[in-house]
């Protein structure tokens, strides 16, 4: 599986780094984040590090839905993109010309970008119901991209942009969903999977059993069963569980925002709060922990460390174990990449076992973490862990892969 950048505000040089080191693999650009007079001199910088980075562009078409321009944080996407991005409304889609003109615009806009190694199709987001006109919208943009593409004469791969809810993915009718959508009269080269969250601060959102299990169902479907390449965007932690389901990419960013997928990005930003705490990401506890906790358990169970390249942002002696903030990402895509790296499998059923595995070895992990009495913070805990197996079995039998 391969790890790409989700590109966000606060860029700097954390993506040449990541390059550069090939901690990621390429690169999903956020026009959100970057004026389009710096687009080629980045990639430039991009390529200059790593030449073969797959770039990727996020058209964020979905952020163009009810949303007014006054306080609504939409960046350079209208004065920079208006070429194909405007403020709608989601009734006007609902005519299938509207569909057509949108995907035409969007579809165009990328193939004037010859740095880019595939297309994104452009979508709106599934926020409630599968039942619902957002989504037979959404299903029209699914059905007429590949045609709309091929009559502009477009060469490159195309990926199709899925945009759902978790209040959405939660419906059994999801299922059915999913076999609709592979069932195309002109097949994409793959999809852009977005899982939709309310609060992207939330982990219990998204690391649910219910949702991680349809998550990676969707991405086995896809992938596995139907031969789409599949990239997840905003995965993150997620990342190596759909990894063992069959996903092509994930990505993850330096922020919250960059790391669940949700709406809120874009909507006007809330006054005070604070930087959060550094974090390092433990390969052998599938979770981030603060850095001082790294620093009190690194000492006592060496296991929790990753032991790669990434470790040494977070230096042991006067500092703590405390990273320069920029550094935190590149840990983060290091260790991610690792664990991918680690549950690599020819066939679904066996990176299955291998996770299962990874999972005993956290819990146990855990386990001795709590025995010598030192105290994790709530986010820092081993609950992810059931929710994690517990996706698992229920994957495995809608996949029909527990026998």
């Amino acid at each position: 599986m391969k790890l790409y950048s989700q590109n966000g505000f606060g860029e700097v040089t954390k993506v040449i780094e990541g390059l550069q080191n090939d901690f990621i693999d390429g690169v999903i650009i956020s026009p959100k984040d970057i004026s389009s007079s710096k687009l080629t001199n980045k990639i430039e910088q991009y390529r200059e590090v790593k030449k073969d980075a797959e770039l990727l562009f996020d058209p964020q078409f979905y952020a163009s839905i009810g949303m007014e321009a006054d306080g609504y944080r939409l960046g350079h996407l209208l004065e920079d993109y208006n070429d194909y991005f405007t403020l709608r409304r989601r009734s006007a889609l609902e005519r299938e010309s509207a569909v057509e003109g949108a995907l035409e615009a969007a579809l165009k806009y990328q193939m004037g970008m010859p740095f880019l190694d595939a297309i994104i199709a452009p979508n709106i987001l599934i926020s409630k119901s599968i039942d619902s006109a957002e989504a037979l919208i959404a299903k029209n943009f699914i059905r007429l991209a590949p045609e709309i593409y091929k009559k502009l004469g477009g060469k490159k791969p195309l990926f199709l942009t899925l945009a759902v809810s978790r209040e959405a993915l939660d419906k059994d009718d999801f299922l059915e969903f999913t076999n609709e959508i592979t069932a195309l009269d002109r097949p994409p080269a793959g999809f852009y999977i977005l899982l939709g969250a309310r609060n992207t601060e939330d982990r219990s959102e998204i690391f649910n059993s219910k949702i991680l299990a349809y998550w990676m169902y969707l991405n086995y479907s896809l992938s596995a069963v139907n031969g789409f390449k599949v990239v997840n965007g905003f995965s993150d932690l997620a990342s190596p569980i759909l990894a063992a389901a069959g996903a092509t990419a994930g990505a993850t960013g330096w922020w919250s925002n960059l790391r669940t997928f949700s709406l809120s990005r874009f909507e006007p930003a809330m006054t005070g709060g604070h930087l959060p705490t550094p974090r390092y990401l433990s390969a052998k506890l599938l979770n981030r922990i603060t850095f001082s906790e790294f620093d009190q358990i690194r000492k006592i169970v060496p296991s929790v460390a990753n032991r790669l390249p990434s470790d040494e942002e977070y230096p042991e002696g006067e500092r703590g174990s405390e990273p320069y903030r920029h550094k935190e990402v590149l840990q983060t895509w290091n260790a991610l990449k690792s664990i991918c790296m680690d549950l690599n499998a020819s066939v679904p059923k066996e990176a299955l076992e291998k996770l299962m595995k990874a999972i005993r070895e956290a819990q146990e992990c855990y386990d001795k973490i709590q025995r010598i009495g030192i105290q994790l913070e709530p986010k820092s805990g081993s609950e992810h862990l059931e929710a994690i197996g517990e996706s698992i079995q229920r994957f495995k039998s809608l996949a029909e892969l527990d026998a």
